[in-house]
């Protein structure tokens, strides 16, 4: 991930040629040991006691970098400059736990999560500054083997409610899980699905990401064939935030709200666009026809259907859009107007205000008098036309369903 760098060098004198692994010096308290002394934290220390304790296990070097890595992560997290020694042999202690024999034999194993304040931070990758720990909540899984079967990964929250699914053996990259033997690592970024799109896509300032899921008890499940592992844990409030657990839990449910009625404006957008190709596609075998009127009266009622269809597109998303400056010079219509009121209500940890319902419930009835023009189209007009074009023996329009149902 970045982390470390391998270099190839050679040695000017005797030309043999060797490799180095770099590491970025992270800001790390320093050490007071039991007599008062300080010094600074030690990375290579507790990696050589953890090889040390481990010499006569199945404990991959993977592994052993890996618990360093959670060690580290937490120590930086404690935000002190110093860190007392017993501290450090306590967290070691609890790490070893988990490296038993049945962990170090097991096909699978997943390591318990810590808890993690819900805070978003950069990565910080410069020279000049330190590389902030990944912002979400890391998970570390293990796996003796590459498995035969999927290995899929999920969070739940406290009700046991599937939130996010990643699989080995999905299409999608963005929802692929790692299944490289050893000791693996994933971020969740602590955000719920986003909200569906379609291709060309181009919103100004905005975009379909899912909400922050709101601070509270998550589960984590990791499942390998038959085998199956949960751990609890933890989404903290950010202690700097004066805004309660209540004030979250609204803003959590307006942003919901706002992301399914972006998904249904994109998968209304999807649906008009597909039925578009499918009119073109009549009106292009209709020209095969020997029937002259029957040619004028497929196309015309095809080319009416079209125009409908695109005043209904146009009110939804702005089809000039070609590049990300267009929205510049061609207003935002409902579906970017819904984004970007949900980056007002998410721009920071409060309650949304009352004009952010208020726009939200105005926006959402345009919407939905869109969403009913479309309906009314699907469910009388469409129809109408398949009869008339199945009567020439030419192909009917099919009404795909989106993944929200466009049409609501």
């Amino acid at each position: 991930e970045g982390e470390i760098i391998r270099r190839r060098r050679e040695c000017l004198v005797c030309k043999r040629r060797y490799t180095t692994y770099e590491r970025i010096e992270e800001s790390l308290p320093m050490v007071v040991k039991k007599d008062g002394r300080r010094e600074p934290f030690d990375r290579g220390k507790i990696l050589a006691g953890l090889k040390k304790a481990c010499e006569k296990r199945p404990i991959s070097i993977a592994t052993l970098d890996a618990v360093v890595d959670r060690l580290e992560k937490q120590f930086q997290e404690m935000g002190e400059s110093e860190i007392q020694s017993v501290t450090i042999g306590e967290a070691v202690m609890r790490e070893l736990h988990q490296l038993a024999d049945s962990v170090a034999r097991a096909d699978a194993f997943l390591f318990a999560p810590r808890d993690v304040y819900r805070i978003e931070s950069g990565r910080g990758d410069t020279l000049r500054a330190g590389r902030n720990p990944p912002s979400g909540v890391v998970i570390h899984y293990s796996l003796r083997t590459r498995p035969d079967s999927a290995v899929q990964l999920e969070i739940l929250d406290s009700a046991g409610t599937v939130i996010k699914t990643w699989s080995s053996r999905s299409r999608d990259s963005t929802a692929r899980i790692d299944t490289t033997p050893g000791t693996n690592r994933f971020v969740w970024n602590m955000r719920y699905p986003d909200a569906s799109t379609f291709p060309g896509l181009i919103m100004w300032g905005d975009s379909v990401h899912g909400p922050m899921a709101p601070p509270g008890s998550y589960q984590v499940r990791l499942t390998v064939g038959r085998w199956s592992r949960t751990y609890p844990f933890n989404l903290l409030k950010d202690p700097r935030v004066p805004a309660t657990q209540a004030d979250l839990a609204q803003q959590f449910a307006l942003l919901i709200r706002i992301r399914d009625r972006v998904g249904a404006a994109n998968d209304a957008v999807t649906r008009i666009r597909d039925l578009k190709t499918q009119l073109d596609g009549a009106s292009q075998r209709a020209g095969a026809l020997s029937d002259s009127a029957a040619i004028r009266a497929i196309r015309s009622s095809a080319d009416s259907l079209r125009r409908r269809l695109s005043s209904i597109e146009e009110a939804i998303y702005q089809v000039r859009n070609r590049s990300s400056q267009d929205p510049l010079n061609y207003p935002i219509r409902l579906n970017n107007k819904l984004a970007a009121l949900g980056s007002v209500v998410a721009g920071g940890d409060a309650r949304p205000t009352d004009q952010s319902y208020a726009v939200f419930e105005d926006l959402s009835s345009q919407l939905q008098a869109q969403l009913d023009r479309l309906r009314a189209i699907v469910e009388t007009d469409v129809p109408a036309f398949n009869a008339l074009v199945r009567e020439r023996d030419v192909p009917a329009l099919i009404v795909r369903t989106g993944p929200r149902g466009a049409t609501r």
